[in-house]
């Protein structure tokens, strides 16, 4: 090689190495969804209604959040669930002529890639019950809902999860005790049949045993005893195994905040008390929160595990900052779009330069405590969608809205 074609292959070399810098330094696709951002529409599900009074009125809190999307295996079919919040509409506690506020969890159908829905009515409702330990009366919410299809053997059928927790009747969502946090799991060999599948309750260090805990997870594993209870689940299928993604409620005296997301998994299984969990390991948690350097993220709340278009798996994650003290919620700080490297050996996935890998970012930069949550399932039309909540004091409404990000 002469001196002159050195020196070429020198340069192409350095110029190889600032574009690959540039293209990982490069911004991932953004948007920011605000009530005046058009080409964030809200998705339409026909013949689905907001909840409403007695005298027809819309409740003071109604709406969809907490959107999930899968699509049927070997179909066209995408099924949406999605948390339906209500106030003044249902019993606050058994018997009690007191209207309060719950969730339940509806949800719709898609039989053309995600392009129209239609309502399927509730897929679990809100319950009238007394905390087994305490006996405080009050009602059990359904809340952030889960569902995963799944092969073995030929066969195919649905997991599905939710969270559920007691509000008590006398002080409301600020009387709630961790006590009553539990995740509900359940099998069947459709996504309808899940509103009637039996059901498994996972616990943690702080869940009442009275509820009927199936398995506490807080005892498999020492980092896992930390949780005093559990939130926001996520399912996900791959290798014949199931994982299940975990906001842990974290309770270490001098600890700073934080509610890392714990990834634990167990061969499939058609008997859902018979499953064989094991931790896996936490997957985000307060040290990639600040990595991002976001003013006030500390932490991650309302995980969800997707497939990309290309293969690659997703953890959608919102950066948070704990309760506000006017609003008395979590301040979210919208949508990432993380790559996972394994799940199996939890972690996010990193480029040349040891930087979180993120495809998308969706945000509502108008709602007073960021939106809500975010769902993505490739196969649907829909991309990547985003849940906001719009306040009108004393009045909320939440939508579910179109991000146009197809990560």
């Amino acid at each position: 090689m002469t001196i002159v074609n050195r020196k070429a292959a020198i340069l192409l070399f350095i110029a190889s190495i600032g574009c690959a810098l540039a293209a990982d330094e490069k911004s991932p696709p953004s948007v920011d969804c605000t009530a005046t951002n058009t080409s964030c529409p809200e998705i339409a599900v026909a013949g689905a209604d907001i909840a409403r009074l007695a005298d027809g009125t819309p409740s003071i809190f109604h709406g969809m959040a907490d959107p999930v999307m899968r699509a049927e295996l070997g179909s066209k079919t995408i099924w949406y669930a999605y948390s339906s919040p209500s106030a003044g509409v249902y019993p606050a506690a058994p018997g009690s002529a007191k209207l309060g506020f719950t969730v339940d969890i509806k949800y719709a159908r898609s039989d053309d890639g995600g392009q129209t829905w239609r309502d399927m009515g509730t897929l679990w409702p809100s319950t009238p019950e007394s905390d087994p330990a305490s006996g405080v009366a009050g009602r059990s919410v359904s809340e952030v809902a889960n569902f995963v299809p799944y092969r073995m053997g030929g066969k195919s059928g649905w997991y599905g999860t939710h969270l559920s927790y007691l509000i008590p009747e006398v002080g409301g969502a600020r009387a709630m005790s961790v006590s009553s946090f539990r995740i509900y799991l359940m099998r069947a060999a459709t996504v309808p049949e899940l509103a009637r599948a039996p059901s498994a309750i996972i616990g943690g260090a702080g869940t009442s045993a009275g509820w009927g805990v199936a398995y506490d997870f807080s005892k498999l594993s020492d980092e896992a005893s930390h949780c005093a209870g559990w939130s926001e689940p996520a399912l996900y299928v791959a290798n014949r195994q199931l994982y299940i993604a975990l906001r842990c409620y974290w309770v270490e005296p001098g600890a700073p905040r934080d509610t890392p997301i714990m990834i634990f998994s167990a061969p499939l299984q058609e008997d859902i008390l018979k499953l064989h969990w094991q931790y896996r390991g936490i997957l985000a948690s307060r040290k990639e929160a600040l990595e991002l350097e976001i003013p006030g993220a500390v932490a991650f709340t309302e995980v969800e595990l997707a497939t990309g278009r290309d293969g690659q798996l997703l953890a959608i994650l919102q950066p948070d900052h704990g309760n506000d003290p006017v609003t008395h919620e979590d301040i979210h700080y919208g949508c990432r779009v993380f790559e996972v490297a394994s799940l199996d050996h939890p972690s996010l996935k990193r480029d040349a330069n040891g930087k979180l890998i993120i495809r998308a970012v969706a945000t509502a930069s108008d709602n007073v405590d960021g939106p809500s949550s975010c769902g993505y399932d490739a196969a649907s039309a829909t991309g990547l969608v985003i849940s906001r909540k719009d306040r009108h004091p004393p009045a909320q409404e939440m939508t579910v809205n179109l991000t146009g990000l197809k990560p």
